[in-house]
Parts: structure tokens; sequence; C-alpha cells
């Protein structure tokens, strides 16, 4: 909680980066879930990528059930896209008092499995 002439060091006791890591199997990744995916984004075909948002888009909701439990936002409320050299990039999100830049994002696979990983600093009790 930040209270007037308070310095971000004496209001740092609340705050801590929270983060949240999820694992899709990429060799079960098939069927409705990801024909639902690729029809967002055509170019996007791979298994591994498909494991990958959809990985990254749960530990964003699972962050922001953490986070903001009374706002929260569903996989639906937001897009994942990636930048020129293939970063993932976090569009459409709209949770009062949270902006995209303050949530910072990856997305890493294995032959087998993918991972997303969501992280900010927040004020939590």
């Amino acid at each position: 909680m930040t209270h007037q002439n308070d310095t971000p060091e004496a209001c740092a006791g609340n705050r801590r980066t929270v983060s949240i890591i999820c694992r899709e199997f990429i060799a079960s990744f098939r069927g409705q879930e990801r024909r639902s995916v690729a029809e967002k984004n055509p170019k996007r075909i791979s298994a591994q990528s498909d494991a990958g948002v959809a990985a990254l888009k749960n530990a964003i909701v699972e962050l922001l059930r953490r986070v903001k439990p009374d706002r929260h936002a569903g996989v639906n409320d937001f897009s994942i896209g990636h930048d020129k050299n293939g970063a993932p990039v976090l569009t459409g999100l709209t949770v009062p008092g949270i902006g995209i830049a303050d949530i910072k994002i990856s997305i890493a696979h294995t032959r087998d499995f993918a991972y997303g990983c969501a992280a900010m600093n927040a004020e939590v009790d």
C-alpha cells in the first residue's frame, strides 16, 4: 500500500515478485484445443508453439488470480502473439491496476513439454 511521502523502499515490504510456471505435455496437445489456438493465428502450426501458448495463457490466468483475486481474466480475455524475433507478446489484457508491461512472460519447450512463465512485482498480503 502506498502512502503519501513514502519512498518505494519504505513500501517494499508488501511487494514481491509473484511468478507462475505452467507445463503442457506436447504429445497430448491435439484435438479441439489445438485447432482453437491454430485458428487464431494460422502461421503457428507446430504442437510445441500451440502448447507453449496454452501453457503461458494458463500461467497468466493463475498469476492474475493470485495478484487480483477479485478481478482476474480467463484465457479468452487476452492474446499471445510473437514479435519479429519470435518472443511472446501479450495483447488485449484489460485488468484494472495491471498494465501489460507489468507482466513479464516467457515460453520454452523441450521435445516433450512446453512451459509458460508469467511474473510480475505485486503488492501481496
